[in-house]
This record gives C-alpha cells, structure tokens and sequence, in this order.
C-alpha cells in the first residue's frame, strides 16, 4: 500500500518536470499538485499507533459519512420543502404586512431554508433567532421547527453515531496488521504478568514452580482474580500438573507454564483437536496391532495343542500336563509385556486378552486329562465328563472370539 503510494508522488513529480518546458496553462494547473507530496508525512503515522488507530477509524468511517449526508440531505430537503411551500403560500394570500423582515431572507427560497435548518442543527446560528420569523405567521410552525431540531439533534444525530462506531470497531477490516499488532502486544502484556506472578510464587527462586508453591498461590484469592483477568479459571494444582508435569517431577519451570498455561487460554483451537485426533489415530494403529499379534499366539498356542493330543506318550508313567501349561503361561506373561509398552488406554484390552488366554489354557488342560484318562484305559464316566466339560468349554471360547 505505501509503496503505490510513493509511485503516484513520484509520477506526478514526473510529470510536472516533463511538462516544465510548455508553457501552458492547464499545466501550470498541474504544478498544483505538488501540495500532495506534503502527504508523505502520512508515512511516519505507521509507527505511532494510536495516530495510525484514528486515521484508519476516519478511513473505515469514510463510507458511513458518504451515506450520512445524503440521508442529511434528504431530510432537510423534505423539512426545508413543506416550510417554503406554506410559508409561500401565506405570503401570496396575506402579503407581507406585519412579517418579520428575515423571514423571506431565512425561508424565502428552498435553498435558503435549507441553509437555515442545517445552521439550526449545527450551530450555526441560534435556532431561537431562525424561529422568531415563523411565530409571526402561526404557532403551527414554531412546532413544526421544534420537532425538525428534536429530531434531527436527538434521532437521527445519534443514529450516524453508532454507525461510526461500528464502523471504527470494524478496522480490522481496513487495516489487519494494526489487529494483529494490538493483538501481539496483548499477548506480550500477558506474558510479561504472568511470569512476572509466578516469579513471586518461586519461594526458593529455583526457577521453577512446584505442587507445593502452586497449592499455596491457589489459596491466595487475588491470585486466582489475577489468572481469571487474564482468561484462566486454576481452581486445582493437580490438573495442572497433570497437563504440564511431564517428566513426573513435581516441579515445572516458570517459562514451560507460562507457555503451556497461554495454550490453555481460552476454547480448544483446531489445532488442539487436530493433534487429538492424530494421537487417537495411532492408539487405534496400536491396538489394531496388538490384536493381530494375539490372534497369531492364539493360533500357536490352539497348534501346539493339538500337537500334544496327537504325540505319542509313553506306555509307563503318566503323561503331565505341565509342559502346555508352562506355554500358556509364557504367551501369557510375552502377551502383558507386550500390552504393558501401548499406553494406558489399551489396559482394558489387555485384561481381555488374558481371560480369554487363560480360558484356553484351562481348556487345553482339560484336553491332557482326558489323553491321560483315555491312555491309562480309563474309560469311565468321569473320563466322559471330562470330555463335556472340555466341550464346553470350547463352545465358550467360540462364542467369546
């Protein structure tokens, strides 16, 4: 913007030297544009913000006060109307006998009534001295002036008012970076307080800030006053350690809360639910993952099983079944491992996992009685309840998965 600025004085400056030679009076007229290079002066308002503020409310208002003279303009056109053409016609019936002298001077013509009510409502002149003219005629049009100045001053006057201001409120529009530079000093003032705060929380003057110093801000009343003033509501130490803290160590330097204190100002930012989201993203990669790995050890361990019915066992002593379960008991404490590095969220799937594990693992149990029980040629009815209960317990774990 400035530099368009600077092109149109330095083309008119052109243009006045190329013209310097002709000796024509529609371009000595153009030497009269030289005044505007005085204008450069309007540069330096950039770096003195509240002159900056009120040439850019003037700009923004522009507009607005276009709209308000012609509304202006309207309405004494309307009110300057219907005065003249009465005024006319009682003049043309009665004559001017006995009038006052300024009345055709003030309302003789539209013009001059026009001029006469804008002075009226802008102190031109007293309206009690333009009224006196028309108190000769009828008491009518003395109302008729009083309720035009009512009006004018306390209607429509205030009206155009709050329009520049809502035009002044909108500069944001007109000049972005005076926003964003009252917006950044706002946020340097914060800053600067809050640290300025926690400094004097620093009982040992560590440099950091620990559970203990901040339980005893938060019973200070005017503390919390302070941080409300600035957009936060701290009511507990806790939560806020619990955000911050990240290393675990009860302490939290003064530059790190500020920091992450101004992140928790205000409603959550879309960054702030984007990053969420990113992070329940890769939880569900997580245990996506992890629910593959324990289909592939349930499929291990359901080969292994049938593996031990199929062996052949020795015709002297009993076989045991303590080698698939010591297995189980290993995929077991390998299954919590691995569910122990997920965080905190994956627990409750973890704990499925192993019921559902240890389920199979009483199953497989059963199945290695009842090969002992058929090996030994103990074909009773215990062997057979064995066999239901095993079946069982495999409809179980089928209705489980």
């Amino acid at each position: 913007r400035w530099n368009l600025f600077d092109a149109v004085l330095v083309s008119l400056q052109a243009v006045d030297i190329a013209f310097a030679v002709v000796n024509l009076t529609f371009v000595r007229c153009l030497r009269c544009v030289r005044s505007i290079k005085a204008l450069r002066i309007i540069k330096t308002v950039s770096y003195v913000r509240q002159l900056r503020l009120m040439i850019a409310s003037i700009g923004a208002s522009l507009p607005s006060l276009m709209w308000a003279f012609v509304l202006l303009l309207l309405i004494l056109y309307l009110f300057s109307l219907a005065l003249e053409q009465t005024i006319q016609a009682y003049i043309e019936i009665e004559g001017t006998a006995g009038l006052h002298p300024a009345l055709t001077a003030y309302y003789g013509s539209l013009g001059s009534a026009m001029l006469t009510l804008f002075m009226a409502i802008s102190g031109g002149a007293d309206w009690s001295d333009l009224m006196a003219p028309l108190q000769d005629i009828s008491e009518a049009y003395v109302v008729f002036f009083i309720g035009f100045v009512t009006f004018t001053l306390f209607g429509m006057l205030n009206i155009l008012t709050a329009v520049f201001v809502e035009a002044t409120n909108n500069i944001g529009l007109v000049d972005a970076e005076l926003v964003i530079q009252g917006h950044l000093q706002k946020e340097m003032h914060t800053v600067r307080e809050m640290e300025r705060i926690f400094k004097q929380s620093d009982v040992d003057s560590s440099g950091t800030i620990s559970r203990e110093e901040l339980e005893n801000r938060l019973e200070d009343p005017r503390f919390r006053t302070q941080m409300w003033h600035m957009g936060l509501a701290i009511y507990d130490s806790d939560d806020i350690f619990q955000l911050l803290d990240v290393d675990g160590s009860q302490n939290i330097d003064i530059g790190q809360l500020v920091y992450g204190l101004m992140r928790l100002k205000g409603p959550a930012k879309a960054l702030d639910v984007a990053s969420m989201m990113l992070q329940n993203a890769r939880l569900d990669v997580k245990l996506a993952e992890l629910g593959q790995e324990t289909d592939l050890i349930l499929r291990q361990l359901r080969g292994m099983a049938r593996s031990a019915q199929l062996a052949p066992k020795p015709s002297t002593g009993l076989p045991s079944a303590a080698g698939p379960v010591t297995c189980l008991q290993g995929k077991l404490e390998e299954v919590a491992e691995r569910s122990e590095s997920h965080s905190g969220d994956s627990q409750v799937r973890k704990s499925d996992l192993q019921r559902q594990l240890e389920e199979e693992a009483a199953g497989e149990a059963l199945l290695m009685r009842l090969s002992e029980a058929e090996v030994l040629g103990h074909r009773n009815s215990e062997a057979a309840a064995i066999r239901q209960q095993a079946h069982r317990n495999s409809e179980a774990e089928k209705e489980s998965f």
